[in-house]
């Protein structure tokens, strides 16, 4: 080969390997999406996913109250709490936390009712099994669970969550804007909350 087909030869193969890296980095950090549910009818009946009502009422216990937001199917708790103006975390953990890759353990809530996955993953697992964590019946990470359906998760005081009174409810702080999701491939982007009801309505106002 000559010098010059030789150079742009190498050239290509360096921006392939580049390219193909940066694929690889990228899907190495994205959680597949929930699996489309389909929903049954009265009479046995396969409808479509279209059928089943797009939203679900999350309600969040904390020690002032309980708050009920509006999260669509699908959407990450974790986003689904940001998003509309509550919180899966507490104090200065709301600007310290791992941005829902699972590792921090910061955003552990008392959930139930319908997410997906139903029972923690390998990952929730591990990561609760540390202190300050320990692992108990429906302890998951907010960044690890899909809504699916109705909710109620209850958080709990200290920087981790892990003391065992309900924490204060607290008002969100999203620090890197849209940068807070970039992990959360299941999030489900669009328009902000209804500046009316901050999101609390299941139904548009």
């Amino acid at each position: 080969l000559r010098g010059g087909n030789a150079s742009r030869i190498a050239r290509g193969g360096m921006r392939s390997g580049l390219v193909f890296m940066f694929t690889a980095a990228t899907r190495a950090f994205q959680r597949p999406r929930a699996p489309r549910r389909a929903v049954w009818t009265r009479r046995g009946d396969r409808a479509t996913d279209a059928d089943a009502p797009e939203t679900a009422r999350v309600t969040v216990e904390t020690a002032d109250g309980t708050r009920v937001i509006s999260a669509r199917r699908g959407e990450l708790l974790r986003s689904a709490l940001l998003r509309r103006g509550a919180t899966p975390h507490n104090g200065n953990s709301m600007l310290i936390n791992c941005r829902g890759l699972g590792t921090c353990g910061t955003c552990a809530m008392e959930i139930t009712g319908d997410v997906e996955p139903a029972a923690p993953s390998a990952r929730e697992r591990l990561r609760l099994s540390f202190p300050p964590h320990e692992l108990r019946p429906n302890l998951r990470l907010a960044c690890q669970v899909v809504v699916q359906g109705d909710v109620r998760a209850k958080k709990f005081d200290g920087f981790w969550g892990a003391r065992p009174t309900l924490a204060a409810a607290a008002a969100a702080e999203t620090y890197f804007g849209e940068l807070e999701y970039v992990l959360d491939a299941a999030a489900v982007r669009g328009p902000a909350p209804c500046p009316l009801c901050d999101g609390t309505e299941v139904v548009p106002c």
